[in-house]
């Protein structure tokens, strides 16, 4: 009896103590016109997402973790700036962007990107080894304000995809950021809702595709995608705790009929 609570009570420390999930994150930049994030700058779209040591590379056809830039070249890094073992990937096809180089945090984040500049254009970034056994991605994205400017976001392994128009970026205090919300193109273009990034929740393929495409609903195709997170889900410490806690009522159980 008195080994089963001690065992239940080490499982419930370990539960109730288990480590927040690792990130990595991306952000396209400039081939030669705008400087990257530096491994300080913080960005994403709610605090728990919200990190530094984004890992820099410059916007155009890649392959990562080769063409890294920074912070550490040739290397992708977790949020903590541990390098990501094993054979973790990404392809890169799409045309290069940039606006403002002299931006921090968040709105730094979002002056470097993958250009998508007429209607039916793409960017495509292909995962493989995902080292995250569940995760969602945040994907950082959107069209102009002006003219019904916009496109679309998916990921191959779910069937949502999101339509979005353009409006503000957000601001380098992590305020602004808008989640797309709009999964069926409507016949008025001009009823699109504005978002800034897209969220997939729940993912546990190994290989993923994202892909952004801009459309031309207004005057003009224009829709650019800024950069990505992979953020590990990890289960919830209560649940983990329950369990152990009916281990407990079955064991205490057993002992009793055995009396």
């Amino acid at each position: 009896m008195k080994k089963i609570l001690m065992w239940v009570s080490s499982v419930l420390l370990l539960s109730q103590t288990a480590p927040a999930g690792l990130i990595i994150s991306f952000s396209a930049d400039d081939p030669s016109n705008r400087a990257s994030m530096l491994p300080g700058d913080v960005a994403g779209a709610n605090v728990d997402v919200r990190v530094g040591n984004w890992n820099n590379f410059k916007s155009g056809n890649r392959t990562l973790p080769t063409d890294i830039t920074s912070p550490n070249a040739g290397n992708i890094v977790y949020n903590d700036g541990t390098v990501v073992g094993g054979s973790f990937g990404v392809t890169v096809t799409g045309s290069a962007g940039y606006s403002n180089p002299t931006a921090v945090n968040d709105a730094m984040l979002y002056s470097g990107y993958m250009q998508n500049n007429s209607d039916g254009a793409t960017s495509v970034f292909t995962l493989t080894d995902i080292p995250f056994a569940e995760y969602d991605v945040y994907v950082y994205a959107q069209g102009q304000s002006a003219n019904v400017r916009g496109g679309t976001v998916s990921i191959s392994e779910s069937a949502t995809t999101y339509y979005a128009v353009g409006g503000s970026s957000p601001a380098d205090d992590g305020s602004g950021y808008v989640a797309m919300s709009t999964t069926t193109l409507p016949g008025d273009k001009s009823t699109i809702a504005f978002g800034n990034y897209a969220l997939y929740q729940g993912l546990s393929s190994s290989s993923q595709t994202i892909t952004t495409t801009a459309y031309l609903w207004g005057d003009h195709a224009r829709f650019q995608t800024y950069g990505f997170q992979i953020v590990e889900v990890v289960p919830e410490p209560g649940t983990f705790g329950l369990v152990a806690v009916g281990g407990m009522v079955l064991a205490l159980g057993m002992m009793k009929r055995r009396k």
